[in-house]
């Protein structure tokens, strides 16, 4: 039976979701749907193939579907960083990055079509989140 209390470990944790993805501009790295209400906290990306655009090309883009609409969340700037480098997105606070149950997360290449990243996202479950 899954955790239904607020105060059960997996309410109180922050967990990662993780996803590599091809080259390709605009090519969806990985998804991530929501099964319960839950906040993005933050996303690092670790450069696999240095790309060749400054940002905002350079960029792994986090991208929320809700139904038939998506709404960008924001994005991880990598730029030319060299292979190897990584970049952060700070703390996307209280209000960015809200997913509702059945909401999907979307992780996106940007416009630069060589470089390749390995993503992580943190993410916790809201505290009126329900799960099934």
């Amino acid at each position: 039976m899954p955790p239904t209390a607020y105060d059960h470990p997996a309410f109180l944790a922050r967990h990662l979701f993780n996803t590599t993805g091809a080259a390709g501009a605009s090519g969806v790295q990985g998804r991530f749907e929501a099964r319960a209400r839950m906040r993005i906290r933050s996303a690092s990306a670790r450069i696999i193939t240095a790309g060749t655009s400054a940002s905002p090309g350079g960029a792994v883009r986090l991208n929320k579907v809700s139904g038939t609409t998506t709404t960008s969340i924001g994005d991880i700037a990598t730029g030319t960083i060299a292979a190897n480098g990584s970049a952060v997105m700070a703390d996307l606070g209280l209000s960015v990055g809200i997913l509702a149950a059945d909401d999907m997360l979307l992780v996106v290449n940007g416009t630069d079509a060589t470089m390749v990243a390995a993503a992580c996202i943190e993410w916790e479950f809201l505290p009126d989140a329900v799960l099934s």
